[in-house]
């Protein structure tokens, strides 16, 4: 667990601003990173850790403490300050184009809203979708999510033969 103090003030978070440096040192994203404060790092580490602990969690992972032993958790925190770093928002929730849907229309059909929504409106989710990166990272781990993968098919490349027709060879 690292804590981050700011104003003289502790916070938890899954990473140490030391191990956030560390691990985007190799990554596209770390120039915008280096040239922020401590404080300010911190700050946005402690806001991604907020929002993983706001997420459905299975069973194995539903505590701070047993997130803190997955790297992968750990991990996805830091890709989610360095985003927030970069000014994009839309991890948090309050991507404009979704609250920003007031008048849809199609064709001949048009709905104008008078309050504002998002798609949570018609899912009744509150939870973040996370961008793919980090969805490959914690995705196994959340209660709920995207399925990552596909199928795969494995056997010989010989014909495979069955005792019994099931009714379908005449």
């Amino acid at each position: 667990m690292a804590t981050i103090t700011i104003s003289g003030n502790d916070y938890f978070s899954y990473a140490s601003v030391s191990q956030a440096d560390i691990y985007l040192i190799p990554t596209s994203g770390f120039a915008v990173w280096d040239v922020l404060s401590n404080d300010v790092k911190g700050g946005f580490l402690i806001t991604a850790s907020r929002l993983l602990d706001q997420q459905e969690w299975k069973t194995d992972y539903n505590t701070q403490t047993l997130r803190l032993a997955v790297q992968n958790i750990v991990d996805a925190s830091v890709l989610i300050a360095q985003l927030i770093s970069t000014g994009d928002e839309t991890i948090l929730g309050t991507s404009p184009s979704e609250a920003e849907n007031k008048r849809l229309k199609a064709g001949s059909v048009e709905i104008e809203n008078f309050r504002s929504f998002s798609s949570a409106s018609f899912t009744g989710s509150t939870k973040t979708q996370f961008p793919l990166a980090i969805q490959h990272l914690i995705g196994d781990c959340l209660a709920s999510g995207i399925i990552i993968g596909g199928a795969a098919s494995f056997g010989t490349d010989g014909l495979s033969t069955g005792d019994d027709d099931y009714g379908l060879i005449d």
